[in-house]
């Protein structure tokens, strides 16, 4: 246990500001640490038996592993900050002596470091809040594997204490600087006893703030079908929505108030039909309801119904809407920094549901406070979208795909959620993402055997 706490304390608090500037200029390391972040989850994943379908996972070879790592340890070489270098150095010397031969557990303890370095690395690179990544990983702990429960909430612990020291470390306004020694104060001393629900009050602690830079949006919207004081909504959760929240001279809004402000009508699948809403699909694991309506036949509205009690994951269904909508952003705005040709991405937006109409005052409903707004897409059928992957993508497509999914938080690319479309370009329709490695493995079992031999390389190598 020593040995353990000297690594992880070595490992995990060096590591300096430059941080912040990683990867910035070079492709090729952020490429690197994509994979080599999606390899050493599925390495951890292996040990407890709960490593993707053979099918989907991509397959390294020694040299392989080796040469991402020394992508990544040569990129860092070159920073003028030396702390950085030595923090990866750190983590890759102590990946080449783990000893694959002892118990499972003491491996785990040796690699999940490793892994939660590289990741937190990869993240920096794409841009996402290593802090909240941090805070999130706790909260879903036992949502994700009982395997080494014990042994993950020390080390995310441990990262999460690190992650806020980083932030500290960088310019941020008193305020803010406050509510991170608070949390650091909070983690350092109860987070290792704190429960999956602690976690989450103070993940939205950190997601709140007084000086919210979104202050002056949200004075302008206070009329927004009752955005700003909605009671189904607290503060952090309105700031997650507000960048989102569908244009109020947007087409399409009109029409919603139209049906919202006289109806209830997500309070069942009765008051839906009454409403002219036309049912597409119901998703099982989401409890989502997608719906058609003839007055705006371009887009869908995305809704969980106020008598559907569950929640996907123990999560709300706003916090879900606001991620397909923060990832079909990202996802845009990766095909037009990158110039891609063959994928596209519908537009999102959250639409506020009014507080009156209202459900019955009763045990058996739960108000909803948001829908989700989509554009429609133009999808030919499924059995043409199967072919097409199978018989039809070359190395092209599949490099532009490497491209955003490296820079992505695991998202689903099977092709019910790629389908192609009319304009012969592939969606993104599902944008919903956990934290997590790139999900690259998805795609294998649906390209043909020369393609996924290209695809294996593209990960195994870090898109050379």
């Amino acid at each position: 246990m020593k040995r353990l706490l000297t690594f992880c304390f070595t490992l995990f608090f060096t590591f300096s500001l430059c941080a912040k500037n990683f990867f910035s200029t070079d492709e090729a390391s952020q490429n690197a640490a994509a994979s080599l972040t999606y390899y050493l989850e599925q390495l951890c994943l292996s040990l407890s038996d709960e490593q993707n379908a053979p099918f989907e996972s991509v397959s390294f070879s020694e040299d392989d592993v080796m040469e991402l790592w020394q992508t990544v340890e040569s990129f860092c070489c070159r920073e003028t900050s030396q702390t950085y270098a030595q923090s990866i150095s750190n983590a890759f010397h102590h990946f080449r002596h783990i000893d694959f031969k002892q118990p499972k557990e003491e491996i785990f303890l040796d690699l999940f470091p490793c892994f939660l370095e590289v990741h937190s690395l990869w993240l920096t690179s794409i841009n996402e809040d290593a802090v909240e990544a941090s805070l999130e990983a706790l909260t879903d702990l036992t949502e994700e594997s009982k395997a080494f429960l014990n042994q993950k909430k020390y080390l995310l612990t441990m990262h999460a204490c690190n992650q806020i020291q980083n932030k500290l470390a960088t310019t941020i306004h008193d305020g803010e600087k406050n509510k991170l020694l608070n949390l650091l104060n909070w983690v350092s001393t109860s987070g290792m006893d704190a429960s999956e629900g602690k976690w989450q009050k103070w993940k939205n602690y950190y997601n709140s703030s007084e000086k919210d830079p979104l202050k002056a949006a949200l004075k302008f919207s206070a009329h927004y079908n009752d955005f700003q004081k909605n009671p189904k909504l607290s503060s952090s959760a309105r700031k997650k929505l507000m960048p989102y929240l569908l244009p109020k001279k947007h087409a399409v809004k009109s029409h919603l108030d139209k049906i919202f402000l006289h109806a209830r009508a997500t309070q069942n699948p009765q008051s839906l039909s009454d409403a002219n809403f036309q049912v597409i699909s119901v998703q099982g694991r989401s409890f989502i309801h997608v719906l058609a309506h003839p007055s705006f036949p371009h887009y869908l509205l995305k809704v969980v119904l106020d008598n559907e009690l569950r929640k996907k994951r123990s999560k709300p269904e706003w916090e879900w809407f606001a991620r397909r909508c923060e990832y079909a952003k990202k996802v845009a705005d990766l095909i037009d920094k990158h110039h891609i040709k063959s994928f596209t991405v519908p537009k999102k937006w959250v639409y506020p549901l009014p507080l009156k109409p209202s459900p019955p005052s009763s045990s058996a409903y739960k108000q909803k406070p948001v829908a989700l707004v989509v554009q429609k897409m133009n999808l030919v059928p499924y059995q043409e979208t199967l072919d097409t992957w199978r018989n039809q993508i070359g190395q092209e497509q599949l490099k532009e795909l490497y491209t955003i999914v490296s820079r992505l938080s695991k998202v689903s690319i099977r092709p019910d959620n790629l389908p192609l479309t009319t304009s012969g370009k592939f969606a993104f329709v599902d944008t919903e993402y956990v934290r997590g490695s790139p999900s690259y493995g998805f795609i294998r079992p649906y390209l043909s055997k020369e393609m996924r031999v290209y695809w294996d390389r593209l990960v195994s190598k870090g898109g050379k």
